[in-house]
C-alpha cells in the first residue's frame, strides 16, 4: 500500500513539472564594472595596483523552468573585461631622487558560458517574481589589446614613453601575457516581470590569468596572481520557445 502511494505522489510531483516546465530563449545586454585581483610576490619590491573599467556584455539566454520556484539557465554571450595595472616607486643613481610610474591598461573580449541555478520568489501576486541564483561560468578570450604608458622624471628632465599592442594569449610564459581559459563562480539577484528580466550579479574568476605564475613575475620570483573581478548588470526578454 504504501509503495503504491509513494507511486502515485511521484507520478503526481512529474505531471505538475511537466506541465508546467518551458523552455524560453532571448537575447541578452549588460553593464560590467570589471577589474582584476592582483597579488604581488612577497619579495617584490615596488607596489602595483589595478583600477577597475567600464564595459559591455551582449549575447543569448536560455532559460529552463522547472516550476514556478526553480529555474536553469546558461547562454553564449560575449563580454568585455578589463582593468588597469599601475606602479611607481623612486630610485637614485647619484643624481638625485627619480621617479618611475607606468600604467597599462588590458582590455579582452571573451565568449562568456554562464551556468546557474535560479529560485524564485514570489514577492507581490501578479507584479512578478524575484529571482536569487548562483553557479559558474566557462570563459575563453578571443581578442585583446593593451594600451602601456611610462614616465621616468628626475631633477633635471622629464621623459615618456606609450605603446600598443595586441595581447597574446596561452601558456608560455616566455612570451605570453595573460592565460585564455577561465573559470569561477558567480552569486547573483534580479527581478522578472512576464519576459523582461533585470539581474544584478558578481563574477568571481578562480584561474590565475597571469601566465608566469610559476615561474618569474617581473624578475622578483615569487607568485604573481591575476584573476578576474566583474560586477555585471543585466537585461535580457526571454520567449517560450512553445
Amino acid at each position: 500500500m504504501k509503495s503504491k502511494i509513494l507511486t502515485l505522489t511521484f507520478a503526481l510531483a512529474a505531471a505538475a513539472s511537466s506541465s508546467f516546465s518551458q523552455l524560453r530563449i532571448g537575447p541578452t545586454i549588460g553593464y560590467n564594472l570589471d577589474n582584476m585581483a592582483l597579488f604581488l610576490p612577497a619579495n617584490q619590491t615596488y607596489a602595483e595596483t589595478t583600477q577597475s573599467t567600464s564595459n559591455f556584455n551582449i549575447g543569448a539566454k536560455a532559460q529552463y523552468d522547472y516550476s514556478d520556484q526553480l529555474a536553469f539557465t546558461s547562454g553564449l554571450i560575449l563580454t568585455k573585461t578589463g582593468t588597469t595595472i599601475s606602479s611607481s616607486y623612486s630610485y637614485n643613481l647619484g643624481n638625485g631622487n627619480n621617479t618611475f610610474a607606468d600604467a597599462n591598461k588590458l582590455s579582452v573580449y571573451n565568449i562568456h558560458i554562464p551556468i546557474n541555478v535560479i529560485w524564485k520568489l514570489k514577492i507581490v501576486k501578479d507584479k512578478g517574481v524575484g529571482m536569487v541564483f548562483g553557479g559558474g561560468y566557462l570563459q575563453y578570450a578571443i581578442s585583446g589589446t593593451q594600451s602601456y604608458t611610462a614616465t621616468t622624471s628626475s631633477a633635471l628632465s622629464t621623459s615618456s614613453y606609450s605603446s600598443n599592442s595586441n595581447i597574446a594569449f596561452g601558456n608560455d610564459a616566455t612570451k605570453d601575457n595573460l592565460r585564455s581559459f577561465d573559470t569561477g563562480i558567480n552569486i547573483g539577484a534580479g527581478y522578472e516581470y512576464k519576459n523582461i528580466q533585470l539581474t544584478v550579479q558578481y563574477i568571481f574568476g578562480l584561474r590565475n590569468l597571469y601566465p608566469q605564475a610559476n615561474t618569474t613575475a617581473n624578475g622578483n620570483g615569487g607568485t604573481y596572481t591575476l584573476e578576474n573581478r566583474t560586477l555585471q548588470v543585466g537585461l535580457s526578454y526571454l520567449l517560450n520557445t512553445k
